[in-house]
């Protein structure tokens, strides 16, 4: 196995906001250009499977145009694509020095060796995964199958102004254990006929990967400050949350088809799911050890009990 890395996204669209600042006006060529990199069409499939956006350059154009004339940045809190925007048309000689210095080669291998430690299984032999670079328009990290996307503009990745190689290492090795996790827990699906049994599953399933990948990788403290805010009001509302988190796995464990938008609220900007299966991974890696946690992986079911039982010891 091995990590293909992409980088045209990164260089046309960098050459686009530079034109937009140069002009103050969108050169739609090279909006066309750059919607058609390999990257940026993985982005519009992404947006498109989580929550049917289509992400066409109607829509691209529109949000250029707002944050190329909005005066009032404050409108931009709850978006974070026009933030993502923003900070990209004010900063691509930034990010275009700071990228130069990153050891891409460096950052695959040790996110690849840093992301096996927390796997219960071999994943070498694994299909090659694609990870494409992209430039102020998604803001984090997201995956699809055996696809990756970082946004270099991710506020995660700053430290003491500049790219700061450590975390870039850890997004990465986050995203990857969420691809070698999905693969495993697809073929657990495949061997498990009832449909319930199977929501269970998945939903366990999803918990874990999210809760494992952020405790083990990345440090939720490092977000920016909107988010922070949103972890800690999480965290001092923990019960209440985790009521929440199992009232929905009661909920998709007793319906009779496969679940889908049951749980988007959970993985939202709310942080619910992430919060909660944070807690438990980090409350059984604590109480019992890492090894309790893979046996977590290897068998989804074990996962509440071990935190129920966690939580008893403590």
């Amino acid at each position: 196995m091995s990590i293909i890395f992409d980088e045209k996204s990164f260089y046309s669209s960098i050459e686009l906001y530079d034109q937009i600042k140069i002009n103050n006006e969108i050169p739609l060529e090279k909006v066309d250009f750059v919607l058609n990199t390999e990257g940026m069409n993985f982005l519009k499939k992404h947006l498109n499977h989580y929550g049917g956006t289509q992400f066409d350059k109607e829509l691209y154009v529109k949000l250029l145009k707002k944050v190329l004339h909005e005066k009032n940045t404050n409108n931009f809190e709850e978006s974070i694509i026009l933030r993502s925007i923003k900070k990209g048309l004010d900063n691509t000689e930034f990010y275009i020095n700071n990228f130069k210095k990153l050891n891409i080669k460096k950052i695959t291998e040790n996110a690849f060796q840093k992301a096996k430690l927390y796997l219960p299984f071999n994943e070498d032999k694994e299909e090659d995964i694609k990870l494409y670079l992209l430039y102020g328009i998604r803001g984090t990290a997201i995956i699809l199958e055996n696809e990756i996307a970082i946004d270099i503009v991710d506020d995660y990745l700053e430290e003491n102004g500049e790219i700061n190689e450590a975390a870039f290492i850890e997004m990465l090795a986050h995203e990857l254990h969420h691809i070698f996790f999905q693969k495993f827990l697809t073929k657990q699906l495949k061997n498990t006929i009832d449909i319930k049994e199977k929501n269970k599953i998945q939903f366990i399933g999803e918990l874990l990967s999210e809760g494992t990948a952020t405790f083990y990788f990345t440090n939720p403290y490092r977000m920016n400050d909107l988010t922070k805010e949103v972890w800690g009001n999480n965290l001092n509302n923990f019960d209440n949350l985790f009521e929440e988190v199992k009232k929905v796995l009661e909920q998709v464990s007793n319906i009779e088809t496969p679940i889908k938008e049951e749980t988007w609220h959970l993985y939202d900007d709310n942080l619910i799911g992430y919060t909660v299966g944070y807690v438990m991974v980090k409350t059984i890696d604590e109480t019992f050890g890492k090894e309790k946690v893979l046996e977590c992986i290897k068998n989804h079911t074990n996962f509440f009990d071990f935190y129920n039982n966690a939580i008893i010891q403590k």
